[in-house]
């Protein structure tokens, strides 16, 4: 009886530190990034790759910054310093301390053109858990790049069993199963690509009948590189043709995974759906595809699945695929202008609003802007043109105001990264075309230089006649 009881303690322990998120710790210096701030965001799921953020903290004048946030598993996140990020593991109630070496130098402000950032671990878990995946991810890279071509081109598959054994003898003991995962479904990607295992083989060791790891980036790049245009090539289960005799007839989402469960690799449920959700992502944005019908069999997967986070995992899909969509609301934003004015979105309700994101030295911005301002003359009396700036700080703003005298409203972003995200600002400049109603008529409108006046001019006209 007393042994029962003990286990049953043990039991109820481990459901109650599974269950609850603990709060965690994040804390350190970015000594060249005084007066910026740090953000550490974590995506929703890898399939969406909709970003949440956990904490944002100024960087003080020495440098310092601390970010506290709850979490209940072990999760990749991102610190990063305006667009520039780097990837860190966390798990719930550690209290980690960093060294960021942050060079504005080479900060870029454009999304698509940012570096990572150096991210030096100076406390890490009790598993050491950043320093050891640090660690492991040099030795693959050395690995893939010494020894790719005696792998892919002379089949020497002998070196994929050396690396596994002498990474096992170098981490022997490292015991935590986010890392010993990470571990395993790297090495299952080395067979992948060298043709060690045929395919049955694989999906029987990392795959059917195993739990899906849906915070592991290494079991998810696996499971997409193993699933890669699955559905897109001819295979023995279903055909192209098949696929999109499909969607013609817009069948529902149990007809999908009815034929996906075909195919004995997919025998498992969660697989099937894991695999559906990854390809409807994929199907979505690729010509010859229903979006409407896409959309329609995410929502059923929202409704139907048995599978709480596959449910998850499709709201947070939708959410992405109507995000911006015409008609759909416009993000609002409350921003102070360069004399310290508060604006809102909502504020401009009834009319039209010709939106743009711009950054003060950027050429091709102010370029925009000056051909913008000629529109401004033509529409500005039905049409409301507001311009956000996101400099990386409120003196390069005010100063540009004061050099050019633009007369429309502009505003200062004021560190809003989340409004940068929502409406998908990643190069700049973007311009955005918001109805009278606070939707979405546009996204994105085209640019001054784009022939934007007949754009504007359609709806100055329809503007000017409901006025009368």
């Amino acid at each position: 009886m007393i042994k029962r009881t003990i286990i049953f303690i043990f039991l109820i322990a481990g459901f109650f530190q599974q269950v609850f998120p603990a709060v965690t710790t994040v804390r350190g210096s970015a000594v060249r990034a005084k007066g910026y701030q740090i953000r550490l965001t974590t995506y929703l799921d890898q399939v969406s790759y909709q970003e949440k953020t956990l904490a944002v903290s100024a960087i003080d004048e020495h440098g310092d910054f601390l970010l506290t946030f709850d979490i209940d598993r072990t999760i990749p996140a991102y610190l990063t310093i305006r667009f520039i990020k780097g990837e860190v593991f966390l798990q719930p109630g550690a209290t980690y301390e960093v060294n960021i070496d942050y060079d504005p130098s080479t900060g870029s402000d454009l999304y698509y053109e940012q570096g990572l950032l150096n991210i030096e671990i100076l406390n890490d878990d009790q598993y050491n858990l950043n320093k050891d995946i640090q660690k492991l991810n040099v030795i693959y890279n050395d690995f893939i790049l010494n020894n790719f071509n005696a792998i892919y081109k002379w089949g020497r598959k002998s070196l994929v069993d050396s690396l596994h054994k002498s990474l096992e003898v170098e981490f022997k003991d490292q015991h935590n199963g986010y890392f010993r995962d990470y571990l395993k479904y790297m090495m299952a990607s080395i067979e992948l690509f060298s043709g060690k295992k045929s395919r049955t083989s694989l999906a029987v060791d990392y795959l059917t009948d195993r739990p899906l790891l849906y915070d592991n980036v290494e079991y998810i790049y696996f499971f997409n590189q193993f699933f890669e245009k699955y559905l897109l090539v001819n295979n023995d289960f279903i055909s192209f043709s098949g696929l999109m005799d499909m969607f013609d007839q817009k069948l529902p989402i149990e007809a999908f995974l009815d034929t996906l469960a075909l195919d004995p690799e997919l025998s498992n449920r969660n697989i099937r759906e894991f695999l559906l959700l990854n390809s409807l992502k994929e199907f979505y944005y690729m010509s010859g595809f229903p979006r409407k019908h896409i959309l329609d069999l995410i929502r059923q997967v929202e409704q139907e699945s048995p599978i709480p986070i596959h449910r998850q995992i499709a709201r947070n899909l939708e959410a992405r695929f109507t995000n911006l969509r015409h008609k759909t609301p416009a993000p609002g934003f409350t921003l102070k202008d360069n004399n310290g004015v508060l604006h809102s979105l909502s504020d401009l309700a009834g009319s039209y609003v010709y939106l743009c994101f711009y950054i003060s030295d950027n050429p091709a911005c102010l370029y925009e802007l000056d051909i913008m301002n000629a529109l401004y003359q033509q529409f500005g009396d039905r049409i409301q043109f507001v311009s956000i700036s996101a400099d990386r700080n409120k003196a390069i703003f005010e100063t540009m105001l004061q050099q050019r005298d633009y007369p429309w409203t502009f505003l200062y972003f004021d560190n809003d990264y989340e409004l940068l995200d929502h409406y998908d600002a990643k190069t700049f400049p973007v311009f955005i075309l918001i109805d009278e109603k606070g939707r979405i008529f546009r996204y994105p409108v085209a640019m001054p230089s784009e022939n934007a006046e007949a754009v504007l001019n359609g709806i100055y006209v329809i503007s000017k006649q409901v006025s009368n």
